[in-house]
């Protein structure tokens, strides 16, 4: 087993530069052509091309998700203060209200059919090596959370939340490693599992 090369894709990134750099310097004296020289440090610079990508997109993505949250903050209490305005408006209605899906749960008679169509809102973040989910669970009284790692088949049960956020204290299955996480809730009133499940979120993480 190949102890030697770093799992870290830092460590790695700099132990692949040094590689190619020293395989030019030492490669002819120990037998090697220049085909095959070169045939390494281009296997050498794709592996680093793929790393620098992977971080970018990483990066990219954390910025998107600040981005998301900042126009939220901007927006949406702009779009409840005219919805303030709607509700003492002249001819305002509850019907008007439902239609428009601005009377919230706890103002609304929880039918079966209107826990059968809820859906628990999820989110995630990685902050210190530990995935952060942030949730809406009205009109439930919790949620159960599940997770599974990209790929896999089966969702395993993490935890029962009622209140946000909730860190999920799993470490990497694998040290030193990235992996790729997928989550989703399902809303819980008196013990039982109800509503629609909530849509998955992915998460990337790393030690």
């Amino acid at each position: 087993m190949n102890v030697f090369i770093p799992r870290s894709d830092a460590q790695l990134t700099l132990w692949l530069t040094n590689y190619s750099a020293r395989l030019a310097v030492y490669g002819k004296g120990l037998g090697l052509v220049d085909a095959e020289i070169k045939a390494q440090q281009k296997l050498a610079d794709e592996v680093i091309d793929a790393i620098k990508n992977d971080d970018q997109k990483h990066k990219d993505w954390r910025s998107a998700v600040q981005a998301t949250k900042t126009t939220k903050q901007t927006n949406l209490p702009k779009v409840r203060t005219l919805i303030a305005r709607l509700k003492v408006a002249p001819g305002w209605s509850s019907a008007i209200g439902q239609a428009m899906g601005v009377i919230s749960p706890s103002a609304q008679s929880l039918t079966p059919a209107i826990l059968a169509a809820a859906k628990p809102a999820l989110r995630a973040d990685v902050s210190a090596g530990r995935v952060h989910l942030k949730f809406t669970r009205r009109p439930f009284e919790g949620l159960n959370i599940y997770m599974r790692k990209k790929g896999e088949g089966s969702w395993r049960f993490v935890s029962r939340v009622t209140k946000s956020p909730f860190m999920d204290p799993a470490p990497l299955i694998t040290a030193n490693s990235a992996e790729i996480r997928e989550y989703h809730a399902l809303g819980v009133r008196s013990d039982r599992e109800l509503g629609q499940p909530s849509d998955i979120v992915v998460v990337t993480l790393r030690d």
